[in-house]
């Protein structure tokens, strides 16, 4: 027997052992690309569409692996930016994209509750015991 098939074999376990352990809960929105913002003329502001909810389900958020700090425009001063793993199951039903946000719903971590993450690099792969979305946490929007 080879080692592909006995991973193949074992990967439903180790999956499932992989989920029990998102303790957490994500919702996961993107901007909708055909969604148009609409101007209103009394007000001279614009109106931006809601989001559109991508994922919502078990996640399991871990620690900050990295953390840097991050120039945002010219003239400003850096920003403190936070490398962060979030995991969903293999199966769930969401096809990842670069700028996604992450919005935690549910923690055993009462802090990580309405933290909010921008996914940069989502990671797929053969094998694999879970989806692994690699992201940032800023000071920005979680301050």
């Amino acid at each position: 027997m080879s080692i592909g098939a006995v991973i193949s074999g074992a990967l439903p376990f180790l999956q499932g052992q992989a989920e029990s352990m998102m303790t957490d809960a994500c919702t996961i929105t993107r901007i909708d690309p055909d969604a148009t913002q609409t101007f209103d003329p009394a007000t001279g502001t614009y109106t931006v569409p809601d989001p559109l909810t991508v994922y919502s389900g078990i996640c399991r958020v871990s620690g900050h692996k990295t953390r840097f700090d991050k120039v945002v425009a010219a003239g400003q001063e850096p920003i403190s930016v936070m490398r962060v793993y979030v995991d969903l199951p293999v199966a769930a039903d969401y096809d990842p994209a670069v700028d996604d946000i992450v919005t935690v719903t549910a923690s055993l971590d009462p802090g990580a509750v309405g933290q909010k993450f921008r996914v940069r690099q989502p990671q797929f792969g053969s094998q694999m015991t879970a989806r692994h979305l690699g992201c940032e946490w800023t000071e920005l929007g979680n301050g």
